[in-house]
């Protein structure tokens, strides 16, 4: 919701990246792996999440650690490790960084949408 058209664009430009596509696609290797990185490649028509959270942490509307706290989750998740049944100190702190980062986006949405 808080990311523009403009900011979901890709870093990349599209001549860029249809001339990769067109030399991967050309690639006469493992059938398998150049679809892979084709696959990848289609998605870098869009800027990640992960950079999005990056480019709010530099305008100041999230801290590094809500960043950081988010990465970890995401990283663990996407590994099959979404929660240890045994809380550590460190897992409270992140839990406590992803409250912040979602306080943190919900205000810049109010304040996005009362312009």
């Amino acid at each position: 919701m808080l990311m523009s058209p403009a900011e979901q664009r890709s870093d990349f430009t599209e001549k860029d990246i249809e001339s990769l596509k067109t030399a991967v696609a050309g690639w006469e290797g493992d059938g398998g792996l150049r679809d892979r990185i084709l696959a990848e490649i289609a998605r870098a028509d869009e800027r990640t999440i992960s950079r999005y959270l990056r480019d709010l942490v530099q305008r100041g509307t999230l801290k590094k650690d809500n960043e950081r706290a988010w990465s970890s989750v995401r990283h663990a998740v996407m590994h099959g490790n979404l929660v240890s049944p045994w809380a550590t100190e460190e897992e409270d702190k992140r839990l406590r960084e992803l409250a912040d980062l979602v306080h943190c986006l919900t205000r810049e949405l109010i304040l996005e949408g009362s312009k």
